[in-house]
């Protein structure tokens, strides 16, 4: 068990105990706790939900997929997912189970309903919101327009399907207004089908590539055979073409070398020299020791508590320890007897580490006792419905 392990289990049975203490009660004694509607009174609704996220549940799982406003609660509507304006919903499914816009409002972009549901408002409507930087209004081109992602632009792009629906459509690079191509392309409508307009430099012609640090056109590069060119026809330069293989230690030690083709390099010809002395390695906390099993390929391992190395938080530097990490720390001799055993949805004191004595009552010295704990569950509170 490595110290990252040890510190981790101390952390889960913190954890554990935590949760039994505090699961079963609410913060604010005057409101009633739930986590679904049978926790409330006749007239009240929970509002956990995905706008109260549980950390360790899935956004989608508190959320219903819906067609019809009959698979939802009464006070609600199928309705578009983006209704909830909640983002990290909105690709569960296209429609989801949620509150009137009557209630919630919606979206600056949208309108809504006498049915509850919010619907998107044309660009050219009265009042609509405008179109984003870099689109223009026209719902007749929206129609035909290309929905394909733009390539070769500064920037990124998004809600594509949702501002075209509104009558938006992308200036293209020759539009005034319209998007600038990136390094390495230039805006020629009428040599590409990319809907920006942007086409790819031919590195051949032009002699660069989008990132001349990293990159190196494919026909000056001493191993192009290793890749495949990009739309430039550029690839990533090997440390024979410039790439620096330079691994310093924290002492200030260059031990990376270029050696293209060795058995240990990497992809770009990359290999690190095997320790000669300590400050061969990459951290303080490390020694040189090729005869170690412990050892890294380089032959660097880790010190010991007997060599200096102080123990983490809760740990003792005990090198007997059945079990122990790299560092040769290790919990506490009372911690290492077997497990208690835990009661239903307790943490318990699980045992995890084993011991060298036998388990407690419903533990083991394997570990076998504690359970996991209780299972978050999302908790809202009772409202009028």
């Amino acid at each position: 068990m490595t110290r990252r392990a040890l510190r981790s289990f101390l952390a889960f049975v913190a954890g554990g105990w935590l949760a039994v203490a505090c699961g079963g009660s609410s913060v604010d004694s005057r409101r009633t706790s739930c986590a679904t509607d049978a926790d409330c009174a006749s007239g009240q609704r929970c509002t956990a939900g995905a706008e109260r996220p549980v950390l360790g549940v899935s956004p989608c799982e508190q959320v219903v997929a819906c067609e019809t406003g009959a698979e939802c609660r009464p006070d609600e509507v199928c309705a578009p997912s983006w209704q909830r304006q909640v983002s990290y919903v909105e690709t569960c499914a296209p429609k989801l189970c949620a509150p009137s816009c009557s209630v919630s409002r919606c979206p600056p972009d949208a309108e809504c309903g006498d049915d509850g549901v919010c619907s998107l408002t044309l660009c050219d409507a009265p009042g609509a919101a405008a179109c984003p930087a870099l689109w223009g209004c026209d719902p007749a081109a929206a129609k035909t327009a290309s929905h394909a992602a733009y390539e070769g632009i500064e920037g990124g792009e998004q809600d594509i399907e949702r501002q075209m629906a509104r009558g938006c459509v992308r200036l293209p690079c020759d539009a005034k207004g319209g998007r600038m191509c990136a390094p390495a392309w230039a805006c020629k409508p009428s040599a590409t089908d990319n809907p920006s307009g942007c086409a790819p430099d031919d590195c051949r012609k032009t002699g660069r590539c989008s990132d001349d640090a990293r990159l190196v056109c494919a026909d000056l590069a001493t191993h192009p055979e290793a890749q495949m060119p990009d739309v430039n026809g550029c690839v990533v330069r090997t440390c024979d073409d410039g790439h620096s293989c330079a691994w310093l230690t924290v002492t200030g030690v260059d031990v990376g070398r270029c050696n293209y083709g060795a058995p240990e390099a990497d992809a770009l010809g990359c290999v690190v020299l095997p320790c000669e002395v300590d400050a061969d390695c990459g951290y303080e906390d490390q020694l040189c020791d090729h005869a170690s099993r412990l050892s890294d390929d380089r032959g660097c391992r880790l010190r010991s508590c007997t060599e200096g190395q102080p123990c983490g938080l809760g740990l003792v530097c005990a090198p007997e320890a059945d079990i122990h990490g790299a560092d040769d720390c290790a919990l506490p001799a009372e911690a290492m007897t077997g497990g208690t055993g835990g009661g239903a949805g307790s943490a318990g004191t699980s045992g995890t580490t084993g011991g060298t004595s036998p388990g407690g009552a419903g533990g083991s010295a394997a570990g076998s006792g504690g359970g996991t704990g209780p299972l978050a569950v999302p908790r809202g509170e009772c409202v009028a419905r």
